[in-house]
């Protein structure tokens, strides 16, 4: 007693589910991208506030015989350590993130999905979080370079 108003083939259906989440994963990606982008744009303004919080100590540095690649390499070291906690973080939350997003479709769809950890895509993400970083700290890095033993002795 029932009327079939359509039938579709279950090999559709999947194919416009793998479309649908393909257009997710993009859109998600484009705003991971947005992300890194603003958040690099924030750490070089943090690290621009420690090197000028910190120009009594680069001053110290110079007046004991530090040179400039020395002092760079202070702000860089700093941000280098926060882009490998940031990504060892990232990394952590964001598996985390996978497994309960595909356990959440697997129990709410009519296909099987399960989580795949990717060593490759995993060591390429840490590796931006880290470059990125890096990159973000060379400014204010330049920056500590270019302050005088006697300007950052007097600053108060």
């Amino acid at each position: 007693g029932f009327r079939v108003s359509g039938v579709e083939a279950g090999l559709v259906t999947q194919e416009q589910m793998e479309q649908m989440l393909s257009m997710l994963v993009t859109f998600l990606l484009i705003m991971a991208l947005l992300t890194a982008f603003v958040g690099s744009i924030g750490l070089t303004g943090t690290m621009g506030m420690n090197v000028l919080e910190r120009t009594r100590e680069i001053g110290v540095m110079r007046a004991i015989g530090a040179v400039d690649f020395k002092v760079m390499q202070s702000v860089l070291v700093e941000g280098l350590v926060i882009g490998i906690v940031g990504a060892i973080l990232a990394l952590v939350l964001g598996t985390a993130l996978g497994v309960i997003s595909v356990s959440f479709l697997d129990r709410f769809t009519l296909f099987e999905y399960q989580y795949v950890w990717s060593t490759t895509a995993s060591f390429l993400i840490g590796s931006l979080a880290v470059i990125t970083c890096c990159l973000s700290a060379l400014y204010p890095a330049v920056v500590a370079t270019r302050i005088s033993t006697v300007e950052s002795l007097h600053y108060e």
